[in-house]
C-alpha cells in the first residue's frame, strides 16, 4: 500500500510540496503513515521537486520517478527508475524502495521504512 500522486505538470511546484505534508500528516492531523510516490511527467520537474524537499524530513518513504525518463529506457513504473527523498544513490525499482509492512500493525496502517 502507498499513496500515489500522478503529476501532469499543471500545478505549481509549491502545491506539490504542500501535498507532501497532507500525505504524511501533522501532529494535529495524523494520517496513515504510508509511502508517498510521485509519478511526475518530466525528469526536470522531478529534479525541482527534490530541490524543494531538500531541507524537509519525513517519517515515511517519499520517492519520485519521471515518465519521460521511464520512456527513454523503455521502462515501466516497476523498474529501477525511483529515487528516494534524501538519498543520493542510484535509482531503485518499486520493489526495492524499502517499505516494510509489520503484520501486527497493518490494521493501524503504520508502515515503517526498512531498517528504520
Amino acid at each position: 500500500m502507498f499513496f500515489l500522486e500522478h503529476d501532469t505538470g499543471t500545478e505549481p511546484l509549491g502545491r506539490l510540496i504542500d501535498k507532501v505534508a497532507r500525505y504524511t500528516g501533522t501532529p494535529d492531523r495524523p494520517v496513515p503513515r504510508l509511502p508517498v510516490l510521485f509519478w511526475l511527467h518530466a525528469a526536470a520537474r522531478e529534479h525541482h521537486l527534490h530541490q524543494g524537499l531538500a531541507s524537509m524530513h519525513f517519517s515515511t518513504v517519499i520517492a519520485t520517478a519521471a515518465r519521460d525518463r521511464a520512456a527513454a529506457v523503455a521502462g515501466s513504473p516497476a523498474d529501477a527508475i525511483w529515487t528516494r527523498h534524501g538519498e543520493a544513490r542510484d535509482r531503485v525499482s518499486l520493489a526495492d524502495l524499502g517499505f516494510c509492512y509489520d503484520a501486527a500493525k497493518l490494521t493501524e496502517l503504520l508502515i515503517e521504512p526498512c531498517g528504520g
